[in-house]
């Protein structure tokens, strides 16, 4: 479902634009910026979602449009647990944001039932 790419040599034409800022992600902004490459990218801001306790900046990057629309989210993750804090984003490639729908409303159900 998904890849996890770190060090801007392994980004290639890919390669991130600036982390976004706080105050992009509370209002999750459609932008369009340059990246270090210099491509002109379109990206959403947002929140990424918790990780061991610490959320992260992130840019959602779509490749394509619609239902089949793979993207990468690219988070600068500040914690210590589950992804190593670093200056340069971690790039997590996703290849269907329905299986992350999915994924999420087994979730939901699973902590319903909870534990017995």
């Amino acid at each position: 479902m998904n890849k996890r790419t770190t060090g801007a040599a392994a980004w290639g034409p890919n390669s991130p634009p600036r982390a976004p800022t706080a105050d992009e992600c509370n209002k999750q902004l459609a932008v369009t910026l340059t990246n270090a490459s210099g491509m002109t990218r379109n990206y959403t801001a947002c929140w990424y979602p918790q990780v061991g306790g610490y959320s992260a900046l992130c840019w959602i990057e779509p490749e394509g449009v619609g239902e089949r629309a793979c993207f990468d989210a690219w988070v600068w993750h500040d914690g210590e647990f589950a992804i190593e804090p670093t200056e340069e984003p971690d790039c997590i490639h996703y290849c269907s944001y329905r299986q992350l729908m999915l994924f999420a409303l087994l979730a939901k159900r699973a902590c319903k039932a909870g534990q017995s």
